[in-house]
């Protein structure tokens, strides 16, 4: 009687472990698909609020005519309200523009879909990252943002008799704008 119970004790134990198992890998798997769409539900929102400030900025500064002699000058800087994490992980904003060269491409006309040179990326500290298309304007867009460095600026600067303008994700000091390949 004792081996057949214990046999018996062995089987229920083994069978409770499994099923614990089971339902804590059905928990994590539920939990890292909700954390997964929080993240990218966040990430969209934030895409769209950067959005709107760089088209707020370009709508407000593009016609000026503030002219920065042979320096770049900041006519407008402004912090962004950005979180500090998202489902408690470090991220930073990116912005990707082409100008120049990339706009005269264009795909074949048979082609259903129309693509953005425009773009921001939402990079986190795990490696995954959120593309969106935003608004192509006509000036370039570049540099990178986070909750540490979350400014803005619109910039004009000079190069020879051509002006031109650019807004500049994060405190960087260094832009470049590429119009032509030789």
């Amino acid at each position: 009687m004792k081996g057949t119970s214990f046999i018996t004790y062995i089987l229920v134990s083994a069978s409770a472990l499994a099923v614990m198992l089971m339902l804590t890998l059905i928990i994590q798997r539920y939990y890292s698909q909700y954390n997964q769409s929080f993240k990218q539900a966040a990430a969209r929102d934030i895409s769209s609020y950067v959005e709107s400030e760089i088209i707020s900025i370009y709508s407000q500064f593009y016609n000026s005519d503030i002219d920065p002699g042979n320096q770049s000058v900041t006519l407008f800087s402004k912090n962004l309200d950005l979180p500090q994490r998202i489902s408690g992980e470090r991220y930073y904003i990116e912005s990707v523009t082409t100008t120049g060269l990339w706009n005269y491409l264009s795909y074949n006309i048979s082609t259903p879909y129309e693509t953005s040179s425009n773009k921001i990326i939402l990079r986190f500290a795990s490696g995954e990252e959120y593309t969106y298309d935003i608004v192509n304007i006509n000036i370039s867009i570049q540099g990178a943002a986070s909750y540490d460095d979350p400014v803005i600026k619109y910039v004009r600067y000079r190069i020879g008799e051509n002006m031109f303008d650019s807004i500049i994700l994060g405190s960087n000091e260094i832009f470049f704008d590429i119009e032509k390949i030789q």
